[in-house]
């Protein structure tokens, strides 16, 4: 501060990431494709019966290339 007085700040931990440029030019052609895919299916795919707004019934499971372990959002090991 202005007045020189010293001035304690408690330590803290703060997790940070910062992508390489690889890891980002990845990503953006996994984007790029699925946007394609996404064209592609829509362009093929009947309309469906859900309203519109209504959220898919799983989530897309992660790809491998983004280093998700092999069996991610599979149905191999779910207990249900």
């Amino acid at each position: 501060p202005r007045t020189g007085d010293k001035v304690f700040v408690p330590e803290k931990y703060v997790v940070t990431f910062k992508p390489g440029k690889e890891m980002e030019e990845r990503v953006r052609e996994l984007e790029r494709q699925a946007a394609q895919a996404a064209a592609a299916r829509s362009n093929q795919a009947a309309p469906s019966s859900a309203p519109r707004g209504t959220p898919p019934a799983r989530q897309a499971p992660m790809p491998e290339a983004l280093g998700a372990p092999s069996g991610y959002g599979s149905d191999q090991n779910s207990s249900e």
